[in-house]
């Protein structure tokens, strides 16, 4: 039996497999403190004939982690017993537990080290991770020529120091899409945090997960199973009919939970689209209630009202709004696939009159033409429509707002003016209204 041989912590090791016996499951590491996120760790256990770590030890706090049971989803395939390799020692795996065997060089597998929390990183803070290039600016800087970068992660964007001279040349290929192994330090300008670049490179798109790279939503099965619940409830048969149209095809469903709602704005997420609409159904459907409208007309029309994002956008890299989206819009477009389903329908699923008001839903959603509407809305379902799809999109951003610590200098509570709030400033509380506060 092959075994790991010693291995160094310091996320530069070599990985090779020796003739030695039989190791004890714990490998041990040098402890080393870390400031870029990553775990720097003191042992690791192989799962039971499994791949992948099962408990990492913090060599600083003496507490185990769970990391996972079985081989976690990012895992890239080796082929040869000797590697260099930049990923975290602690987190390399050899395949199902087993070395190269003596008749042949099974593969083995080792996982990509832990993204770091891009909105997170103080100033100081060191990092060395893969990450989505989402824009390249070359522009002049005073007198000299400079190139600067947008990064992203799951967890957010980080803008780059201006790449001077040589540095500048090294990153001409680079295009918004492209996947980078960066190592930097963060720093700071005029108070806002930035990526100081000491090394960059590009990699296979193959070998990091897209998850990791993307904001996605956490959880799509509860979006489905809510909205599936309430069409199911549909008491119009014609209603019923066009909806099913879209949501009883798998090929409509698996893009649409997968769909950001915007590129850069509301719900802008890998999802996004499938929580935006969950999210106007269910305040469609308290108002409608509460107004006396037919619940059933806005669930529809909330289903409907962005079934154009699909061709919009583009999400297999950058979220990017697509050459359709340019000339065309997402309400152009969604009207255009729901008169084309209706009209390609075997058996027509609603009367020429009941067409016409959905496309009238879709049509003016977004209340006023400056703001993207073909029409403005015309009936109470379509009024109500409006102001759900506004009040999710809304609510949402400022949301975000609050939760990105690079709208507020430090521990401040009042943020900057934001741009995507119409450069609106907010304030985060300091949770005045607590149910534990003493009764005064």
């Amino acid at each position: 039996m092959r075994a790991l041989g010693s291995v160094k912590g310091d996320g530069q090791a070599r990985r090779r497999w020796t003739d030695r016996g039989p190791e004890r499951p714990g490998i041990k590491f040098r402890p080393r403190q870390r400031n870029d996120g990553c775990i720097e760790g003191s042992g690791v256990e192989r799962g039971r004939g499994r791949a992948g770590i099962v408990r990492l030890d913090d060599a600083n706090s003496n507490r185990a982690q769970r990391v996972s049971q079985e081989a976690p989803p990012l895992r890239i395939t080796l082929e040869n017993q000797h590697l260099e390799n930049r990923t975290h020692a602690a987190q390399g795996s050899p395949a199902m537990g087993r070395g190269p065997s003596a008749a042949g060089r099974a593969p083995c597998l080792v996982t990509a080290r832990a993204q770091p929390c891009l909105s997170a990183l103080a100033p100081g803070a060191r990092v060395r991770t893969h990450l989505l290039v989402v824009e390249v600016e070359r522009r002049r800087l005073g007198a000299r020529p400079a190139t600067l970068l947008t990064l992203a992660n799951a967890s957010g964007r980080l803008p780059s120091a201006p790449l001077w001279d040589e540095a500048r040349h090294r990153v001409a290929e680079l295009a918004a899409g492209s996947v980078v192994e960066v190592s930097g330090r963060i720093g700071t300008f005029r108070g806002r945090r930035q990526l100081d670049i000491e090394s960059i490179r590009t990699t296979s798109r193959a070998l990091v997960d897209a998850r990791t790279l993307l904001p996605a939503l956490a959880n799509a099965h509860s979006c489905w199973t809510a909205l599936d619940r309430w069409r199911a409830g549909i008491r119009s048969a014609a209603l019923g009919r066009v909806t099913a149209l879209f949501y009883d095809d798998p090929a409509f469903r698996q893009p649409y939970q997968e769909c950001p709602a915007s590129p850069s704005g509301h719900h802008a997420a890998l999802g996004g689209l499938l929580r935006h609409t969950f999210e106007v159904a269910s305040i469609g459907r308290a108002i409608a209630t509460v107004a006396g409208a037919d619940r059933d007309l806005v669930l529809a029309g909330a289903l409907l009202h962005d079934i154009g994002k699909l061709d919009a956008y583009t999400w297999s890299g950058p979220f990017e709004v697509s050459p359709a989206g340019a000339l065309l819009g997402h309400v152009a477009l969604g009207a255009r696939m729901l008169d084309r389903k209706i009209r390609e329908a075997p058996v027509p699923p609603c009367s020429p009159r009941e067409h016409d008001l959905l496309m009238h839903l879709v049509l003016s959603h977004h209340g006023r033409p400056e703001f993207g509407a073909a029409v403005e809305p015309m009936t109470l379902e379509a009024e109500i429509l409006h102001y759900a799809d506004n009040a999710s999109a809304k609510s949402a951003s400022m949301a975000e707002a609050l939760r990105d610590p690079a709208n507020f200098n430090g521990p401040a509570r009042l943020s900057a003016r934001i741009w995507q709030l119409e450069r609106r400033r907010v304030y985060r509380g300091e949770g005045e209204f607590s149910a534990e506060d003493p009764t005064p």
